[in-house]
Parts: C-alpha cells; sequence; structure tokens
C-alpha cells in the first residue's frame, strides 16, 4: 500500500489478511467480498497482517492490524509526504519523484552489529533519513496537508474469567472456520514448551485429526530426546512428523527477491526467501511472539542496557546519538502504554514485528498468542505471570494436558500454577465462520535452469561491493565475510541459513548499498 503526496489516493484499500471475528479475509477481493456480505466495513485493529485505508472526510484514514505486523513507514518534509506498507518501495517512489534521501549512519551503524537486538531496526528511524516506522500503537489521517499519527484508544478490558472465555471462544471458531473447508491445509510444531502446548492445546481443542494427513502436519524436533510431544500426540491421536504438505502455489525465483526486497531490505539483516506464492487456505499454527507482553529479554540483555555494544561503534557519537534515540522510544513507551514494560513494548515494536514478521507476509499465519485478544487477557491477568495464564488456557481447553512436565519449568513450580489454575467452560458449541478470498494463482514456478533467489541476491551484493562508498562504510572485515556468504551460494556449498555471519554481512551491505543511492 502507498500513499504520497505526488499520489493523492492509495494504489489499494487492503492488502495482507485478518480475521474478523470467526472469519478470515484475505486480499482486496477478499476483503470487497466480505464486506458484501456481511454489510459492515473492515477497520484496523484486527488481529492478523494486514493494512485497511478508509475515505474519510476530506482524507483517508490507514491503519493496520492490532500487532502493527503490516508496518506503515511514513516521509514528511518540505510540503512532500508519504506512507506506505514497505520500506523500499516507500523510498523508491520518493526517489523517482525527485526526492533526495540521505542515509541515516546511526541507524546504519546499529544495524552493522550482530545480536538478536540489533538484527532488525531498534528505533524508529530507519536507514533514510525522514522515513520512520510508524509505532502499532498508531494510525494515519491523511490530509492534503500530510500525515496526522493518531494515538489508537485502548479499550477497557473486562474481568480475567471474562477475557479468558472470550479469547479461547474466538480462536475456537477461528479454527473451526479452517479446518471445516476441505481446501484448507494447517500445520503446526509441537514441543515441551508452554506457548507451544498451549497453540496444540487449541488445535486439539476442534479436533484437528479429523483433517487427515494430506491436510494436516504435526512437527516435532529431537523426538528421541523427548517423548513430551510424543506423549501429548498419542493423548490426541495426532501423528507427528507426517510428510510434508503439499504446495498448491509456486513462486519463481525473480519474485521471491523482488518479496525480500519489499519487506526486509533495510530494515531485518537475517534472509528468508519466500518459498510460495500466498495461498490463503494454506495456514500454519505460530507461538509467533510470546515476548510480546512481559519483557524477553534476561537481565542486563535490553534494550535498556546499551553499553555493552559501545565496543563495537567506532565512532562513539554514533554510539551516543543510537542510545539517545533507544532511550527516547522507551521512554514514550512508558507514557502511551504504562500498562506494558518498556522493554517488552520495544520488543513488541521491533523484533516481533520485523523478525517474526516476515512470516505472515507471506503466509496465512494463525497467531492466537499474537493477538488482541492475549493482550486483554494478559492485561487482565495483572501481576499473575506469563505462564500462568497459558497453564490456565491450555487447561480450560484440554483439562489435564498441564500436568505434563514443561521444558524449563521445575515441577514445584508446575504444581503451583495448576493449584492457582482458572477453568472457563468450552463444552458450548462453537459456530464457523467462511473464508473470504481469491483462488491462488497455480501457475508453474522456477524453471530448472533459472537462477535461485540466492543466486540472485549473490550477484546484486558482488555488484554493491564494487562501490567504494559501500565498502567504506561496511569495512573490510565485513566485505570479506559477505564475500565468503557469495563464494558459499555460487558453489552451493550450504543451504541458505538465515543467520549465517557470511549471509547477515551480504544483507547489510546491500542495506547500506540502498541507502547510499542517490
Amino acid at each position: 500500500m502507498l500513499i504520497s503526496s505526488f499520489s493523492p489516493s492509495p494504489d489499494v484499500l487492503f492488502e495482507g489478511f485478518c480475521f474478523a471475528g470467526p472469519d478470515l479475509i484475505c486480499s482486496e477481493a477478499g476483503a470487497l467480498a466480505y464486506e458484501r456480505v456481511q454489510g459492515r466495513r473492515l477497520s484496523s485493529g484486527l488481529d492478523g497482517c494486514y493494512a485497511v485505508a478508509r475515505a474519510a472526510g476530506d482524507g483517508w484514514e490507514i491503519g493496520t492490524d492490532h500487532m502493527g505486523l503490516a508496518r506503515i513507514f511514513t516521509y514528511e518534509k518540505d510540503n512532500v509526504w508519504a506512507a506506505g506498507t514497505s520500506f523500499q518501495q516507500l523510498a523508491d517512489h520518493l526517489r523517482r519523484n525527485g526526492v533526495s534521501l540521505e542515509p541515516d549512519l546511526v541507524t546504519l551503524a546499529a544495524l552493522s552489529v550482530r545480536n538478536s537486538l540489533t538484527n532488525q531496526l531498534t528505533s524508529r528511524q530507519t536507514v533514510l533519513r525522514g522515513i520512520d516506522l510508524l509505532p502499532s500503537y498508531q494510525r494515519l489521517r491523511v490530509t492534503a496537508d500530510g500525515l496526522h499519527r493518531i494515538m489508537i484508544e485502548q479499550p477497557e478490558t473486562l474481568s480475567y474469567q471474562e477475557e479468558l472465555a472470550a479469547h479461547l471462544d474466538t480462536w475456537r471458531a477461528r479454527l473451526l472456520t479452517i479446518v471445516s473447508d476441505e481446501d484448507s491445509t494447517l500445520s503446526a510444531d509441537l514441543t515441551p514448551n508452554p506457548d507451544s502446548r498451549t497453540v496444540f492445546s487449541l488445535l486439539s481443542s476442534i479436533d484437528i485429526g479429523t483433517m487427515g494427513p494430506d491436510r494436516l502436519r504435526v512437527g516435532a524436533a529431537r523426538l528421541e530426546d523427548d517423548d513430551v510431544p510424543h506423549r501429548i500426540a498419542e493423548r490426541f491421536a495426532v501423528t507427528l512428523n507426517g510428510p510434508a504438505l503439499p504446495r498448491r502455489t509456486r513462486i519463481n525465483s525473480r519474485r521471491a527477491l523482488e518479496s525480500w526486497h519489499a519487506h526486509s531490505l533495510g530494515i531485518y539483516m537475517p534472509v528468508y526467501f519466500q518459498e510460495q506464492q500466498p495461498d490463503p487456505w494454506s495456514f500454519q499454527a505460530h507461538t509467533a511472539s510470546g515476548g510480546s507482553l512481559r519483557s524477553p529479554f534476561g537481565a542486563g540483555r535490553g534494550p535498556q542496557s546499551l553499553s555493552r555494544f559501545r565496543s563495537e561503534f567506532q565512532d562513539p557519537d554514533l554510539f551516543r546519538r543510537w542510545s539517545e534515540r533507544v532511550a527516547s522510544d522507551l521512554g514514550e513507551y512508558q507514557r502511551v502504554r504504562p500498562d506494558i514494560a518498556a522493554e517488552a513494548m520495544h520488543y513488541r515494536q521491533f523484533r516481533a514485528r520485523l523478525h517474526f514478521g516476515h512470516r505472515p507476509h507471506s503466509k496465512t499465519m494463525i497467531m492466537p498468542l499474537m493477538s488482541q485478544g492475549m493482550e486483554h487477557l494478559r492485561l487482565a491477568a495483572r501481576e499473575a505471570p506469563n505462564d500462568q495464564v497459558l497453564i490456565d488456557m491450555m487447561e480450560s481447553l484440554q483439562p489435564g494436558i498441564g500436568e505434563i512436565p514443561v521444558r524449563g519449568m521445575k515441577r514445584p513450580l508446575q504444581e503451583k500454577l495448576l493449584a492457582r489454575v482458572t477453568r472457563v467452560d468450552q463444552s458450548r458449541q462453537t459456530a464457523s465462520g467462511a473464508i473470504y478470498a481469491e483462488q491462488p494463482s497455480l501457475t508453474a514456478g522456477t524453471t530448472p535452469d533459472s537462477p535461485s533467489a540466492a543466486q540472485r541476491w549473490a550477484d546484486e551484493v558482488e555488484s554493491a561491493l564494487r562501490r567504494p562508498e559501500v565498502l567504506e562504510i561496511i569495512g573490510e572485515e565485513t566485505a570479506s565475510t559477505a564475500r565468503n556468504g557469495i563464494a558459499a551460494i555460487q558453489k552451493q556449498q550450504s543451504k541458505l541459513n538465515a543467520q549465517w555471519p557470511g549471509f547477515l554481512a551480504m544483507s547489510y551491505a546491500l542495506t547500506v548499498d540502498f541507502a547510499l543511492r542517490s
């Protein structure tokens, strides 16, 4: 989605997917069909990964899903304004219209640091001055005189029991919608962790086993070391690690690389290439980001403890300015969302939206733990630990499943949580909804002799490394590491590993190259 002072109407009115009650809506065609059948308009703030634009008076209102996974980037300077869901496409649009964009050396320096915290943006400023990432708690009002950022009001939460029942009812209805559609396929993972078990409890509560191996796959790793997934699967008659589900859609390497440019270039360093065209009937259940409502960082490892990165910055002034930016964002989070820890909000704004967030841009994801209802439930729980909320969810859905050992949780703590468990009745019948979407294109994908997305990407990096101005910023050590990555791809020595240093260096080199373009 893109709108600007050069093109003052959005190019699309809806992109992505969302859940409205039990219904699933995918793409602009699906949104139009939903509104025609249901007689009501879709708004921002729902679960999913989508952006929506609505005419409002003399302008437009633009917003995203509740968690901001769709991401909106903004630019406003000298009577020129623009907003879009792709950083790369927004920057290219501005450049095509004569706007000169300068690199932001502070953000570039931060992205050069190899750490899970810094593998993506750590503040709203991007690698191009003036282009910012809109916080998930804001939406845009767009008029002829520019962009107006509007705070999203937070609704009052109900009692804990009411929020628990509402959250489980909502997601059971959505899952029933998916399972009931004979065209749908569903994949999920089962681990001993509480997050994974909670999602599996939701799936098993609507009897996913009836889907059969041609529509359902539940994966589990390291079964020889841990029998907990086996015990859970046997209890609910679910087969683990069955045959891979067929992909109805393919994607050629050129389109896969374009998708990476659109959703990762300049904002997220690890490299994942889209493996298929979006298929509204191909679902993946995921724990998503369990850290979005509590601090996921260990002591001294979060955004409030940046001094450990000081030595990674050659210029002390760049480190100082970066630290001040992050501190400014943390201060704003404390003001606008005092009900959520500032570090958890930072995780939500950047790590969750950019690290996990690349997945729902290419696949229809089921994310009950990264949703509006989960936020309301966690806030209603007040001081209760996060594991208590998860135990309450799984025990309400499948009584007794919380008694099976949980990885990383000592037995006395598990027994304490079970003694305090809150269960809500889930025996009543759940009504399913409908899927509003166009059938995906089933055209053939990559031909055997065409370069892979990784090979095309390596060619781009090789070209970037020929630019002296790129080498001046990234340094010879990073350039050498990037060349090792290029060599590995050219020799097909290994499968593309998103976190391998060679590929991270390649991604950073392209980020610098993009920021330096005129």
